[in-house]
């Protein structure tokens, strides 16, 4: 696997290159030069989310491959999925409740007759927020009230990158009630890992301003 990682960032002249800065451009490069990987780690996610109760721990996994994706360029996919997996269960099986709590509260007000987008609003930013805690639950030594306090705050505190994952979670909401069933076997083949790929090259930045920096400094202390 690491002549794999260092294959991947070599280019013509057999020198090795670096990812690209740009999130956009570094997206395209990690899905082309991964693209068996982000069919792995799609089936694997598919598999360990069977059972259902158990997809927020697999989405915890998924992240993790992705976060060491974005970071070295190449994962070994089968070693932190599952090495995250068992790592982040309890942890990921928690923070699943919260958020479907959420999503359910939300659904309901809905169901009760509030007005469609004051019932949608709060579904889109619960999703956004879910997609903070769970990068950040496969990342960072945390626990679960704090993964729930700092996405909260990053959904607040970081409105560009927030911004993004909106337009990310409203395209996704446009995939599933329109596209849908031509789109599903693109989607069982590499939506969730494409997907969860965007999601960690979009939170990346705010991690590292907000995240990195408490970390640093409790360090120092």
């Amino acid at each position: 696997m690491e002549l794999r990682k260092k294959a991947a960032n070599m280019n013509a002249g057999g020198e090795e290159r670096r990812l690209p800065k740009n999130r956009a451009a570094l997206y395209v490069f990690l899905i082309w030069t991964n693209i068996m990987d982000i069919f792995a780690a799609n089936l694997l996610f598919l598999l360990f989310s069977i059972p259902v109760v158990t997809a927020p721990a697999a989405l915890c996994a998924l992240s993790r491959v992705m976060t060491v994706m974005i970071r070295n360029g190449a994962c070994p996919v089968w070693r932190e999925f599952i090495r995250e997996f068992k790592t982040s269960f309890w942890k990921g099986m928690a923070l699943g409740a919260v958020w479907a709590a959420w999503m359910a509260a939300s659904y309901g007000a809905g169901r009760l007759g509030a007005p469609f987008a004051a019932a949608m609003l709060p579904a889109l930013l619960g999703t956004v927020s879910a997609c903070y805690a769970f990068p950040m639950a496969a990342g960072f030594v945390l626990c679960i009230r704090d993964i729930i306090k700092n996405s909260l705050l990053l959904l607040c505190g970081s409105p560009g990158n927030t911004l993004v994952l909106m337009l990310l979670c409203l395209l996704l909401y446009f995939i599933a009630a329109v596209l849908l069933p031509p789109s599903l076997p693109l989607m069982l083949l590499a939506g969730a890992s494409a997907w969860q790929l965007a999601v960690c090259i979009t939170v990346k930045p705010a991690f590292e301003k907000y995240l990195m920096r408490e970390k640093k400094r409790a360090d120092d202390a």
